[in-house]
């Protein structure tokens, strides 16, 4: 049984930090910023044909140096693992889950950016130059927010001074995902 395993203290000073602006609908330079953290990870071979390989960042730290603020939308907890079989005809399948935990939307730390963990498999056929493949992307179907910011909406029929709140896309759904290819 082969196995890899690490752990990092790691530290980042950055002399600015970008910050989307909902009201442009770009990003902004804010100033300096800092982040540290620890990760952590291990590939584990359980078997010939089966791989653990996983990782685990925790990042407490994410401010602006100057005012002590957070950066929005900072990761303070992810997390990745995969498990995959791989046989010698050429088939190898694997089941993959990613975790994104709630994290400060705003600057004030009032206002939480919903996380989310997302299941998934891939099972890929392999001989020679043709290869086919088959995707289940969100298999349990969570309802999750890909893309998320805190600002202040002024949409017709508001008040003039806007509404402040939590806007995202959705995360996609169950779906699915197959195609061929062929190499040369």
């Amino acid at each position: 049984m082969a196995s890899l395993f690490f752990f990092t203290y790691w530290f980042l000073n950055l002399t600015s930090e970008l910050v989307f602006d909902g009201d442009t609908g770009t990003t902004e330079a804010q100033g300096p910023s800092r982040r540290q953290g620890l990760e952590t990870g291990a590939r584990i071979k359980l078997f010939d044909w089966l791989t653990f390989t996983g990782d685990l960042t925790y990042a407490p730290v994410a401010e602006f140096t100057q005012t002590g603020f957070a950066v929005p939308l900072a990761p303070i907890w992810t997390a990745r693992a995969d498990l995959t079989a791989r046989f010698p005809f050429g088939l190898s399948s694997s089941l993959e889950t990613r975790y994104l935990g709630n994290r400060w939307a705003d600057d004030f730390r009032q206002q939480t950016a919903r996380g989310y963990t997302l299941l998934s498999s891939t099972t890929r056929y392999r001989y020679k130059d043709f290869e086919a493949f088959f995707s289940m992307e969100n298999l349990t179907n969570v309802d999750w927010r890909d893309a998320q910011f805190y600002f202040t909406s002024r949409l017709p029929g508001e008040p003039a001074q806007g509404v402040n709140d939590i806007h995202y896309s959705p995360g996609s759904p169950r779906s699915f995902l197959g195609g061929v290819a062929w190499h040369f």
